[in-house]
């Protein structure tokens, strides 16, 4: 996207703004313009806690978000992160308008130098006036082997609980290579 950002750190807290007009090689009436920003302080010199927010729209829709996170060291290494949120998008022609909330949840454990264990857990409710939601979870192993190299593999199992019907559990195995240069 197009825009403007500035962002401002310091010792016990950092915060930002980013003003856009969305990619400029997209149609006018499609294109998001818009603003979102994120801000966090350290507490207890560990662990820091922060907000965000976004508000886009275009032609068609209008989306706000908002956002309330937190990381948290356990030991040199080892962390929980957390975050809960919540969008609404309203359409101009009020067809699609919808409020959805979500959670995520991740602990990440570091038995020994460059091997870490993970646990996700994702919380998804599409439209807080419905009772059905999406919960997936599970463990992941990421290793680094040397320098600027990322090996990860993820296991996860998607359920949805609903009312009305009934389907089965989603497995899916991720198996990831990162290389920075």
């Amino acid at each position: 996207t197009h825009g403007v950002m500035g962002h401002y750190l310091s010792e016990s807290w950092e915060g930002g703004l980013h003003a856009f007009v969305g990619n400029l090689t997209t149609d006018s009436e499609l294109r998001p313009k818009g603003f979102s920003g994120q801000f966090e302080k350290t507490v207890g010199g560990i662990h820091r806690v922060g907000a965000s927010f976004l508000h886009q729209k275009n032609s068609f829709q209008t989306l706000t978000s908002y956002a309330a996170h937190g990381r948290f060291n356990i030991k040199e290494g080892s962390s929980v992160m957390a975050e809960l949120g919540h969008t609404k998008k309203d359409t101009n022609n009020n067809l699609e308008e919808s409020t959805a909330r979500y959670g995520l949840l991740q602990t990440s454990v570091r038995p020994f130098r460059g091997v870490y264990f993970l646990t996700n857990v994702d919380y998804l409710k599409n439209d807080i006036h419905q009772s059905d939601y999406t919960v997936r979870w599970g463990p992941a192993l990421q290793y680094f082997p040397i320098q600027r190299i990322e090996l990860r593999a993820d296991i996860y199992d998607t359920r949805n609980f609903s009312n009305s019907s009934a389907s089965k559990d989603s497995w899916m195995y991720v198996l990831q290579t990162h290389i920075w240069l």
